[in-house]
């Protein structure tokens, strides 16, 4: 991960720790156990910032909180700091890095604080990073909800430049604060809600009751955040409690956990987006207007960000319930982002060591390799998936996930576009299964798939995958999928080359009797390609055509009339064939240029 970095004075800097994926994470989930069974909030943020220094191998490491009415962010914890001057730094948001990483969305860093121009300086901050031997430093913002909160800090008192590595762990350590951060919103609403209860008079039996259900609901739900499987255990809690099924569903209303309350299908369908959205803007459960069961939703969301989803038939008081439980959903939601970009950036990291695997040990590479189940000597498939995915690149890489899974497989977002790494099972139309499952989610994409037989030929079947995408996107598919087989020569021409060439080649071959199959709704063209694909035997073209031996002969009378007999004649031939093999792929059946012939959908994935 780059970022921000400025050309400073050489100076003799140590290295610093450069943590790897599986030390990050379990520091991750180490911060996560905090969460649920510590009950002080300032020692859970000293856990992280404790952490977060030990790993990295900083001399101290803080967090900031972001005050928006004065425009300032101040330090709130740290660790290792030694004056109190620094420990109390307040800036306004934008100057120096503290205030540039709190109000930024991106991690900057800086190998020498005091010497570097491009910071906006202010003396007074200046004094005590000076007061305070401060040379290096490094920051991440801190998100909940897609709203940048706090600011997480690292810095050393040497100079030093932080390599890639550690940045991206710092990274994720920023989003476990904002985990945190949201966690304890949670035990704070809770610890209102306890003072309330032990104001309740006795008299107020109902509501004291109601307040003691809801706190003994938050304990079992703060209990199933500590399970491995958060989202399920959130979900069979409220199930029991309400006495009835429970499901937790994804913004896109597929679901993810629980049970099926209602089919998919429904939770997409108008009503129930609508419903959604009232529930996410007024932040309380919404019942759908629609004929069937009355249903009840429920917006978890962090922020602005709508995570995910409660489903429940409607009942008595159970609006409150799924109200109360989202701030649980969303947690539990945050904390699996954070592991899943955490290991996202873990395969990505993978797949571009192996796309450029000069210099580096093959053995070591396999090792790597292994620990993602990948067998010695094995072989591989590799797709790439190439689609205009916006924002939904999270949803196309679990829906891919969910279609490889079963065999070990690498799934990234590489250089703009989705690498599929997975041990090569020799079955058919994997590619067409992910092009389909992503279709499923709304996202379509063009998938280019090619075999390795070992580790040194994975590049080139990397490169050979992208050619047969750019070949399908030259002849105008959309959605398909395909290897260089399933395109054969028509894709090895294709290739490097763009619509209006293929259009262009088309048109010189066969531009006079396309012409004129649209003047006459004729269909000479078809007639061609059945007769040179059938090697010129009249007998097979007429029965492809299912027309009279005596039709055939006259067609291709009139095609030589137009294009001159070469065109069924070597080498004249391989030209028109080949441009009648690009034409049926780039014209849709009954498209217009392709009146009256009736063809099948054609079926060009191999993958």
């Amino acid at each position: 991960m780059n970022t921000p970095s400025r050309e400073q004075p050489a100076d003799p800097s140590p290295a610093l720790a450069v943590p790897t994926t599986d030390e990050v994470r379990r520091v991750l989930r180490e911060c996560a156990e905090d969460l649920t069974s510590v009950r002080d909030g300032g020692v859970v943020l000293q856990g992280i910032l404790r952490r977060t220094r030990t790993l990295l191998g900083v001399d101290m490491a803080y967090l900031s909180v972001n005050d928006l009415e004065s425009g300032e962010t101040h330090i709130a914890e740290t660790v290792g700091v030694e004056t109190e001057e620094y420990r109390t730094i307040r800036m306004p948001l934008g100057t120096g890095i503290l205030g540039t990483v709190a109000a930024g969305n991106a991690p900057t860093q800086t190998r020498d604080y005091l010497a570097d121009p491009d910071m906006n300086h202010l003396p007074g901050i200046d004094a005590i990073v000076r007061g305070e031997g401060v040379r290096s430093i490094a920051g991440a913002p801190v998100r909940v909800g897609g709203r940048v909160v706090a600011a997480l800090l690292v810095a050393h008192r040497v100079c030093t430049a932080f390599p890639d590595e550690t940045v991206a762990a710092l990274v994720d350590l920023a989003a476990q604060a904002g985990v945190a951060y949201e966690h304890l919103r949670i035990r704070n609403e809770a610890s209102r809600l306890r003072t309330v209860l032990s104001r309740t008079m006795s008299s107020t039996g109902r509501r004291q009751h109601e307040l003691e259900s809801l706190l003994l609901l938050d304990d079992r739900l703060m209990a199933a955040l500590r399970g491995t499987s958060t989202l399920a255990g959130i979900a069979d809690v409220l199930g029991e409690f309400l006495g009835t099924p429970v499901g937790i569903a994804d913004p896109d209303g597929r679901l993810v956990a629980g049970s099926a309350v209602a089919a998919d299908r429904r939770l997409r369908g108008d009503d129930a987006r609508t419903s959604v959205a009232v529930s996410h803007r007024e932040q309380a459960a919404v019942l759908v207007a629609a004929a069937g069961t009355p249903l009840l939703v429920m917006a978890a969301s962090a922020g602005e960000e709508h995570l995910a989803t409660l489903v429940a038939e409607d009942g008595p008081g159970r609006r409150e319930i799924l109200s109360r439980a989202s701030v649980f959903v969303s947690t539990a939601r945050l904390f699996e982002r954070t592991l899943e970009t955490s290991r996202n950036r873990e395969q990505f990291e993978m797949i571009e060591l192996l796309m450029d695997m000069s210099g580096r040990s093959e053995t070591a590479i396999a090792s790597k390799l292994e620990s993602y189940g990948f067998r010695e000597g094995e072989q591989f498939d590799l797709y790439v998936c190439e689609g205009n995915t916006g924002t939904r690149q999270s949803a196309a890489v679990a829906a891919i996930k969910s279609v490889v899974a079963g065999a070990p497989a690498l799934v990234a977002v590489h250089t703009g576009h989705i690498c599929v790494l997975r041990s090569s099972d020799e079955r058919p139309g994997r590619g067409r299964a992910i092009s389909d499952s992503l279709r499923a989610v709304g996202i379509t994409v063009l998938v280019g798939s090619s075999h390795a037989s070992c580790l040194g030929e994975i590049r080139v079947a990397h490169d050979e995958a992208r050619a047969v995408v750019s070949a399908m996107r030259a002849l105008g598919r959309s959605g398909e999928a395909s290897d260089v087989v399933g395109l054969g020569l028509a894709g090895a021409v294709t290739g490097a080359r763009d619509e209006r060439w293929v259009d262009h080649l088309i048109e010189r071959f066969l531009g006079p009797i396309i012409s004129y199959d649209r003047e006459r709704r004729t269909e000479l063209c078809s007639t061609a390609w059945h007769y040179l694909e059938n090697g010129g035997h009249l007998a097979r073209t007429a029965a492809a055509l299912h027309v009279h031996v005596s039709t055939v002969r006259q067609r291709s009378d009139r095609i030589d009339t137009i294009l001159g007999d070469r065109w069924r004649r070597a080498p004249g031939s391989l030209d028109t064939h080949l441009a009648l093999r690009l034409w049926r792929l780039r014209t849709a059946p009954n498209a217009p240029g392709h009146p009256g012939v009736e063809l099948p959908r054609l079926q060009i994935d191999r993958s």
